[in-house]
């Protein structure tokens, strides 16, 4: 199940494509107050909420046990008028918690948008998302909230209690964000060093059979490649690496691709990785502990004719899950040092039955009035080669930031950090003039 909430927006609506639908955040959370700008849906509202320690969106349906990708968006905007982008954590279901920090240079900030993700295992048929407060000065807020299903094989050996909390998902040899079928959002990355090169493959068809994560191809090549890890804390985390190698050429008998890849010192393949035209090599490693000085460095081997080449990567730090009073189920925005929640009835949160019934009542309205409108000649477009098989991205915004490893705060992420930890690393990966999100307006009464 896909579920798509414009947080603030006080009705459902198709996106241009007459295929997504973007829910209103009625029925899923009962605080906070919305707040509407100039922008194109659904960055055009978001919620913030200026009471409560914590405010939570609950009753959001999806298959229980079944992997999950759940993202949410932050533009900030400048939308107090402020210029200074609060700082505060978001917690999914209860479990898995990062930090939503954005750099400390408010003209960046005010044209930020601040992504964060979890991939894990729902144990129920409805998940929570909630804000919490870390800091009375600064106020939480929230734009929009994507919930996808993914395929069981995929991010294999993630345990039921474990999440994937993002880090990086670069595509390398691409200048724009690419959406894939699965709602996975891959960004462009250069590497640090200059002189690469940007290789398209050259095969009419991309086999990504025996390869559970499903990843897109192209490549990027350099006699040595080296991309730092500055999502993550100082301190260090066990994360989740997926690296993914294709070939893009077809290579004569005595032309030669061989390379090994290192995590700093530590190899970490234990063969030398010989990527296959028109097929994909997976390389997946987790457990290990990695900071925001550590690198992934690409070698090539001694008998190697050409250099290294890499055609993606995804960095997770592993969330073990840990609990606390973070989840949903409670009521939103219930402090209890907040004089104006005294005396205040709790509303009880409506069953996730309902909730479903809801959002496919608000799909069937949204349909309704887009009657009569010519229909798009392709809904959706499916093909057999990953390479193609993504949603083109028109422009909108210019943010670039880099993180900057800080002392004595609460770690931080380009997407999320994660909570724990001393030393951090704030800002927002680059979406270089990209525009994450659909250009329609809602249907007009």
């Amino acid at each position: 199940m896909t579920i798509n909430i414009d947080c603030g927006a006080s009705e459902s609506y198709l996106d241009s494509d007459k295929v997504k639908l973007w829910a209103g955040d009625k029925g899923f959370t009962t605080t906070g107050k919305s707040f509407g700008n100039s922008l194109k849906n659904p960055l055009n509202t978001l919620r913030f909420f200026p009471s409560g320690n914590k405010n939570c969106y609950s009753n959001i349906p999806v298959t229980k046990s079944r992997k999950t990708l759940v993202r949410t968006l932050f533009f900030y905007g400048n939308y107090d008028d402020r210029s200074s982008a609060p700082s505060f954590d978001v917690v999914y279901d209860g479990k898995h918690r990062d930090n939503v920090v954005f750099t400390n240079v408010s003209q960046l900030n005010n044209r930020a948008i601040f992504i964060s993700e979890v991939i894990y295992f729902p144990a129920s048929e409805d998940i929570s998302v909630c804000l919490i407060r870390t800091s009375k000065s600064d106020v939480p807020f929230i734009s929009s909230i994507e919930v996808y299903g993914l395929d069981a094989d995929m991010y294999d050996g993630v345990g039921p209690d474990e999440g994937l909390l993002r880090r990086n998902l670069d595509l390398y040899g691409f200048k724009n964000v690419k959406r894939d079928t699965f709602g996975r959002l891959w960004f462009p990355l250069e590497p640090n060093d200059t002189g690469y090169t940007e290789l398209k493959t050259l095969a009419p068809s991309i086999d990504i059979t025996g390869v559970p994560n499903k990843p897109p191809a192209n490549a990027l090549s350099q006699d040595t490649i080296t991309f730092t890890t500055k999502t993550l804390p100082l301190a260090g985390r066990q994360i989740y690496l997926a690296l993914y190698f294709s070939e893009p050429k077809s290579l004569g008998r005595t032309m030669k691709r061989s390379f090994n890849v290192f995590l700093d010192d530590k190899q970490l393949n234990s063969a030398p990785i010989v990527p296959v035209f028109g097929k994909v090599t997976e390389l997946v490693v987790r457990d290990i502990v990695a900071t925001w000085q550590s690198k992934v460095i690409f070698r090539s081997t001694s008998d190697s004719m050409l250099p290294p080449i890499v055609n993606a990567m995804e960095l997770y730090s592993i969330s073990k899950g840990v609990g606390g009073d973070y989840g949903g189920g409670g009521q939103s925005g219930d402090d209890p040092d907040d004089d104006r929640n005294k005396g205040r009835e709790k509303k009880k949160p409506k069953p996730n039955e309902d909730a479903r019934l809801k959002f496919e009542a608000a799909k069937q309205a949204a349909t309704a009035t887009q009657q009569g409108k010519p229909k798009p000649k392709l809904r959706v477009i499916l093909s057999a080669s990953l390479a193609s098989a993504f949603a083109a991205i028109s422009s909108v915004f210019l943010a670039i930031f880099c993180k900057r490893s800080q002392n004595a705060k609460s770690q931080s992420n380009t997407e999320p950090a994660t909570s724990t930890g001393s030393a951090a690393e704030a800002g927002v990966e680059p979406l270089v003039g990209q525009q994450l999100a659909s250009d329609s307006k809602p249907p007009r009464k």
